[in-house]
């Protein structure tokens, strides 16, 4: 799909208008990224948006380099050597890690959430039974 701004500010369903995408900073983008301008305007174009970062698995014309992406680091490091360290919050780095969204780690917090319900349940008795 070609992605053009004058067409996709006027749709309203595009994934970028949604309200969840309103703080997005990182774009990932499909192979040949860029293609049909030149990739610093089109870059330039999503830097406006808001965009700082765009990943992709081929830039236009671009010769193939290798980006290694070191996640428990946060490191990004080029193919001449050099490295730049990335934030991410620790939910989200979690869930990458252990290849899980976010109703998967509710899902694998079922038995703090039961001990915590019970405990809960004992603390509503227990008012209950002072008040009555």
């Amino acid at each position: 799909m070609i992605i053009r701004r004058d067409n996709w500010r006027s749709d309203p369903d595009f994934i970028l208008n949604q309200p969840a995408a309103d703080k997005a900073r990182i774009l990932v983008a499909g192979d040949n990224f860029g293609c049909g301008y030149s990739r610093e305007q089109a870059f330039c174009n999503f830097k406006g948006e808001g965009f700082q970062v765009v990943i992709s698995t081929g830039f236009a014309d671009n010769p193939v380099q290798t980006v290694s992406v070191e996640l428990e680091a946060q490191t990004l490091t080029l193919p001449d050597g050099r490295s730049a360290a990335f934030a991410i919050d620790s939910f989200s780095k979690r869930c990458i890690l252990q290849i899980i969204g976010p109703l998967g780690f509710l899902q694998s917090q079922e038995e703090h959430i039961a001990a915590y319900e019970a405990r809960n349940a004992a603390q509503v008795e227990t008012v209950g039974e002072v008040k009555g």
